[in-house]
């Protein structure tokens, strides 16, 4: 059985793979509690609570950044939900992009 065809991938590939080169951090709102991420030509916003704001942004450097996904069905067809994900040395897990490719 083919989950996805090779385009699929591709496309799926272009789009996450910034996460794979260098990100940066950008100014915390702290009403909205976000912090901007720039991966390559794209800004993405990440959810941080305030408490955890300052050492979120002191650490940046050591956190892993990764895509997470699983295929799925709907409708008989092939669905591929990702999401890009940034980890702290200490576990916490923040979701910054998320989608679906079909």
């Amino acid at each position: 059985m083919q989950i996805a065809n090779e385009n699929q991938f591709q496309a799926l590939q272009a789009y996450v793979s910034p996460v794979l080169s260098p990100l940066t951090i950008g100014r915390y709102d702290a009403d909205k509690q976000l912090f901007p991420i720039e991966m390559g030509e794209k800004t993405k916003q990440i959810f941080v609570p305030i408490e955890k704001a300052q050492h979120f942004k002191e650490n940046f450097n050591t956190h892993i950044a990764y895509v997470e996904g699983e295929f799925t069905f709907k409708n008989e067809q092939p669905l591929y939900n990702w999401s890009i994900i940034m980890q702290t040395e200490e576990g916490d897990k923040y979701i910054f992009d998320r989608g679906q490719t079909v």
